[in-house]
This record gives C-alpha cells, sequence and structure tokens, in this order.
C-alpha cells in the first residue's frame, strides 16, 4: 500500500506520519532549564534583587555557563520586574 492509497481510505496524513521519539539531549536540556526556572524562581523569593546568577546555579545544581547557555537571563529580570509589581500592588491594596 502507499501512502496516498491509505489518505484515500479515510487516514488522514497526520495519523500515518511516525513521529520519532525526543532525543537525550533535548530532555537533558528541559530538565536542566526547569530546574535552573524554580531554583531562580525561589532565589529571587529568597534574595530579591540581591539574588545573582551564581545563586541560581547553585541552587539549581549547575554551572553559571549553564545558566547563560539556556539564554534565561530575560526571563529572570522579567521574573524580578513581575514579582516587584505583584508586591507593590498587593501593598497598595492590602495595607
Amino acid at each position: 500500500m502507499s501512502l496516498l492509497s491509505d489518505i484515500g481510505k479515510g487516514q488522514r496524513y497526520d495519523q500515518l506520519v511516525v513521529h520519532p521519539a525526543p532525543l537525550l539531549a533535548d530532555e537533558q536540556r528541559d530538565v536542566a532549564r526547569s530546574r535552573i526556572l524554580v531554583a531562580a524562581m525561589t532565589v529571587l523569593a529568597q534574595r530579591g534583587l540581591d539574588a545573582t546568577v551564581d545563586d541560581v546555579a547553585e541552587a539549581s545544581g549547575v554551572n553559571r555557563r549553564t545558566v547563560f547557555r539556556h539564554s534565561l537571563l530575560s526571563y529572570l529580570f522579567g521574573a524580578v520586574i513581575v514579582a516587584v509589581a505583584v508586591n507593590t500592588i498587593a501593598g497598595t491594596f492590602f495595607t
């Protein structure tokens, strides 16, 4: 049977395509990124604006180069901005 003849029998093309399993390197990258994000949130919650990349790297169990390689600095900076904004708004409404 050809692919075209299978499509003609009511099967969709995307159901016939075999999707490969994720590569180990992709899984390891995703795990490292998740660990860094969780560590960044924790460190920022504990230390606030005094948090450093070294603190995040130590808390996540990776070296600082890995933190930089994952290009998470923009996310970390964004998280700080959001945290400050939330604290400011919460302080405005609940004090």
